[in-house]
Order: C-alpha cells, then structure tokens, then sequence
C-alpha cells in the first residue's frame, strides 16, 4: 500500500505492521472495516512475508506461495492476511468472526483459530478469488 492509501485506513497505522508496503489495499479496507464492526482493537502479530520468511516457519504453507501472508511486489503480489493474539473470551471471537462475515459480505475469507501453545492466534485472510470461504482449526 502505498502511503496514501494507509491515509484511508481509520484503525490501524503503518507504523503497526513490519512490512506495511507489502499489504493489499483491499484487503486492509476489508481489515479496517471487520476492526470498526467488531468494536475492540485488534493487534497485528503477523502481517506480510518474503516467501523465505514463510518457509522458515514451522507448519508453513505448502506450497509458500499460496499463504496469504506472502508478498511479491516484483510481480504485483500483495499480502492479504494478518494474525492476531488469541481471543480468550468466547463471546469476544464470536462477536470477531461476526464482525468478519458481515464485512466480507460474500467475499471469501481464510478464518484459523491456533488456540493451543505458545503460538495461539487467530489468522485472517482475504482469497484473491473466488474459492470458497475455509475455517481452519489448527495446533501449529
């Protein structure tokens, strides 16, 4: 995004995320609205990575190239997802992945819970296309 774009976004600053150049315009509108519906702040934990960066995580998507975490601005690819701290409170993920499927209105979504461990975290994702929306529990 570039740093006009970021002028657009009402709850999260660039100055949040590692790498904020690399993410999707459209995907953060997407992430700007589910923070406005959602009603509470949201941390980002993760954002975009280099294809070796994703391969360097235990658990990486296989092949690297479709996690939606990985960026390549040399060939126009953007990172459309980001991680989030756990969300202890049950009601409080409820009202999180409310806030998610009435702003992707129809859009399909990458939804993870990760709630074991030292990693426990929640990944949210925009498809590029029109796949179907996945909901993915995982331990890694």
């Amino acid at each position: 995004m570039s740093p006009e774009q970021w002028d657009g976004i009402r709850h999260f600053q660039a100055s949040e995320f590692r790498r904020p150049l690399d993410m999707d315009n459209e995907f953060m509108v997407f992430l700007d609205g589910v923070r406005d519906a959602y009603g509470s702040p949201l941390t980002i934990t993760s954002d975009a990575r280099t294809v070796q960066e994703e391969e360097a995580l235990p658990g990486h998507a296989e092949p690297p190239t479709s996690s939606l975490h990985v960026a390549d601005p040399d060939n126009g690819i953007w990172a459309r997802a980001v991680d989030f701290p756990w969300i202890l409170a049950g009601s409080a993920r409820w009202a999180f992945t409310t806030a998610v499927m009435q702003v992707a209105n129809g859009r399909p979504v990458e939804l993870e819970f990760v709630p074991f461990g030292t990693n426990a975290h929640i990944h949210l994702g925009l498809f590029r296309d029109t796949r179907p929306s996945v909901l993915i529990f995982s331990e890694v």
